[in-house]
């Protein structure tokens, strides 16, 4: 069994609960806001977590299970409001100074503004297929499918977590492998210590 990881839960109230404060604490809005654990959305990747999923938080003092949400650090500190700390509102606002696209296409989807800023950033792009986003990066990685040529996650229309296994061989390393790559090497050159998670070196 994996042993459950340590965090820092920081408290805090977002400005929707100051807002729906004015119409009660027991409405369904002002509990929502206020039962739900904001989560770098770093975090939640690595762990396989979707906005909604529940997670355990446990403390000395017990535990509870809440669903958890993704939340913008760009600031060094937890934002989240949705419409306005998504990757294509952060990029048609100019806020962005670098992006790294993992399996996706914004340069085929967002908007004009969002498109014409990612163009003038540099960007790295990973991706099993060519698209018009993988056309015009700093650097471009061509990675495994996900349930095709490495283990992955998918859900159903119902949200149940069905976990898939490698159909067969890629030649292609896998989105894992090149980010932990990069973070090794960022480390590096950083003079930063390497760092242990659940017994893997990063």
């Amino acid at each position: 069994m994996t042993p459950p990881e340590i965090f820092i839960l920081i408290p805090g109230r977002t400005s929707s609960q100051g807002t729906t404060l004015n119409e009660g604490k027991f409405t369904s809005n002002y509990v929502e806001e206020t039962s739900t654990l904001m989560m770098c959305a770093e975090d939640m990747t690595r762990l396989s977590l979707k906005d909604g999923d529940r997670v355990r938080l446990r403390s000395e003092q017990g535990f509870i299970e809440l669903p958890c949400q993704g939340a913008n650090l760009g600031r060094g500190y937890p934002r989240f409001n949705p419409g306005e700390f998504t990757t294509a509102d952060t990029l048609a606002r100019r806020e962005a100074d670098a992006a790294l696209i993992i399996a996706s296409d914004p340069m085929g989807n967002f908007s004009q503004p969002a498109r014409e800023h990612l163009a003038r950033i540099p960007y790295i792009a990973l991706d099993p297929k060519e698209t018009q986003t993988t056309r015009g990066p700093a650097v471009a990685f061509t990675t495994a499918t996900y349930g095709i040529n490495t283990g992955g996650t998918v859900y159903r229309m119902d949200d149940v977590r069905i976990p898939l296994r490698p159909a067969f061989d890629s030649p292609y390393p896998s989105d894992e492998e090149v980010l932990k790559r990069i973070e090794k090497r960022i480390r590096e050159l950083q003079g930063f210590p390497a760092i242990t998670i659940n017994g893997h070196t990063h």
